[in-house]
């Protein structure tokens, strides 16, 4: 029975010599999937979750309706209000509408537009 023990026995050290001779590839290769994890996550664009909560009331006794319910949204991340407000999308079709409003005088079109391009 001790014959059997013996057999079932690894040792570490002619483990480790084999995983020494490996060690540049396998710490290659865990760097290297690392690496190509991180640059796919910074690719991705930005996700924000939105969730929202249906509260219903029955004061009139009454079977409650869509037109007596609240839907309450969380707050949306600091700055990203002001961060959509001065972004392209916004920012680009206001200066196309300005320029093309007629009932403000040119220099001022010209002068909204440049302080709407400007920041």
């Amino acid at each position: 029975m001790t014959e059997r023990a013996e057999s079932r026995e690894i040792d570490l050290s002619v483990l480790w010599l084999g995983l020494r001779r490996r060690l540049a590839w396998i710490l290659g290769t865990a760097l290297l999937l690392a690496l190509a994890a991180f640059l796919w996550s910074r690719s991705q664009p930005r996700v924000y979750e939105a969730s929202a909560s249906l509260i219903a009331s029955n004061s009139q006794g009454q079977d409650s309706t869509l037109s007596t319910a609240l839907v309450k949204a969380p707050p949306l991340p600091e700055g990203a209000v002001a961060q959509a407000l001065q972004s392209t999308q916004v920012i680009g079709p206001l200066i196309q509408a300005i320029r093309k409003e007629e009932e403000i005088s040119q220099s001022e079109r010209e002068r909204l537009s440049e302080n709407l391009g400007r920041n």
